[in-house]
């Protein structure tokens, strides 16, 4: 037997066992012998004041965003190569702002005056 405690859940006898990537589960039942299981990680907390339905509403605006970005680049390389390599140039622009949006990155921070001296 092993030094850590038995417990009892539905029949089934659990021994808990600290590994490498978080908890070990050897359970006994399964084929008169033991399995090991890994215990999925705890969720981290959510720091978001949004709803769920805010979040989905979001996300999906984004997507829009960018498909309508890609779609009038894409409409842009019609016109000729010149016009289409101008559009890549403002649509790569404007898909890092939407990425930047959705990871609620900060505006960039403008430096100040100066110091004489």
């Amino acid at each position: 037997m092993m030094n850590e405690e038995l417990r009892m859940k539905n029949g089934d006898s659990f021994y808990h066992l600290p590994c490498f990537f978080g908890l070990a589960t050897l359970v006994h039942g399964y084929n008169n012998g033991f399995m090991a299981t890994m215990v999925p990680p705890v969720p981290p907390p959510t720091l978001s004041d949004e709803s769920p339905v805010q979040r989905v509403h979001f996300r999906l605006w984004q997507i829009v965003l960018t498909a309508i970005t890609i779609l009038v680049t894409g409409w842009f390389f019609t016109l000729g190569a010149i016009h289409g390599i101008i559009a890549l140039l403002f649509a790569k622009h404007i898909l890092v702002a939407i990425l930047a949006m959705g990871l609620h990155l900060p505006p960039p921070k403008t430096p100040g005056p100066r110091q004489q001296g």
